[in-house]
């Protein structure tokens, strides 16, 4: 009983926060043109919610084929920085490394088991590892 309340606390909290996934998904259509990009793919990789997915198509900044990929939670070499935040969610990290001349981002998602490694470079995804 106990552990349902404090999730059910935890929940409400999450919701009330501005940016949480949960608050950005109930916001009105007129809300939701106020958000940053990435806030609005984070929130739609938690919930899928149509209006946060239309205010982003009328943004133009995803392709067709990052949507596929999007909406089947893939990540593949050539998408964009934010359809892998669209896909994945933010990740648990960002570390920037210059390999020669040349910056990258990786971006580090954890899970309970393992931790997966996505490789950015000039805004494309470039390679991962697990």
């Amino acid at each position: 009983m106990i552990r349902i309340v404090s999730i059910i606390t935890v929940l409400i909290s999450l919701a009330s926060c501005s940016g949480s996934p949960i608050r950005v998904s109930m916001m009105s259509d007129q809300e939701l043109k106020t958000q940053p990009s990435d806030t609005l793919c984070n929130a739609y990789h938690y919930n899928q919610a149509e209006p946060v997915k239309s205010e982003l198509n009328n943004r133009e900044l995803l392709t067709a084929k990052e949507w596929k990929q999007i909406d089947r939670k893939k990540v593949i070499v050539g998408m964009s920085e934010l359809a892998l935040i669209c896909a994945r969610g933010f990740p648990s990290r960002i570390n920037k490394t210059v390999l020669g001349n040349k910056k990258v981002k990786q971006y580090v998602y954890r899970s309970y088991s393992k931790s997966q490694y996505i490789y950015i470079r000039k805004g494309i995804v470039i390679s991962w590892q697990s």
